[in-house]
């Protein structure tokens, strides 16, 4: 089992290395759009226009005591019943563990009110569409063209 837990300041050293391996990642999929720096989102976070901090979520992954990615999202943007996933990165994929950490947050949503999640997905990366796709997050909601990007954004009801 999986466990989504807040990243503290001591996770850094971890996390930086898992964050190069993820701009690699990104670099490709996102045409060089890669996410902010682990010390940068534990400490200024990643906020939509208007957003503050305290609702800004910064968890680690956790598979048996390891430290395997984290997931960033914001609770409360475009509205109060709505969260944003900024970025989730799992060094280890296609083994199922995307699915269970999603799982794993909509419950976490719900309970806290959340009507749905929504996040950007670039059109370059077909495996995270096709993921999103299958965990339901089926309507189009905007499409962001720009000079050497375009993505989607993509909505899921909970």
């Amino acid at each position: 089992m999986l466990e989504l837990v807040p990243i503290t300041q001591a996770d850094l050293p971890i996390l930086n290395k898992i964050y190069e391996q993820a701009c690699e990642y990104f670099s490709i999929v996102q045409n060089n759009r890669i996410p902010p720096k682990p010390i940068d989102c534990l400490e200024k976070g990643d906020l939509p226009p208007n957003g503050v901090l305290e609702n800004f979520y910064y968890l680690k992954i956790v598979r048996n005591g390891e430290i395997i990615g984290w997931i960033a999202y914001y609770r409360g943007y475009p509205d109060n019943t709505s969260a944003y996933i900024a970025y989730i990165y799992i060094t280890e994929r296609r083994k199922g563990y995307g699915i269970e950490i999603i799982n794993q947050l909509i419950i976490t949503l719900k309970q806290d009110g959340c009507k749905r999640i929504l996040c950007a997905v670039s059109l370059n990366n077909s495996t995270a569409i096709k993921f999103w796709h299958k965990m339901g997050s089926n309507k189009i909601r905007l499409v962001d063209l720009q000079e050497n990007y375009t993505s989607l954004e993509l909505e899921r009801k909970i």
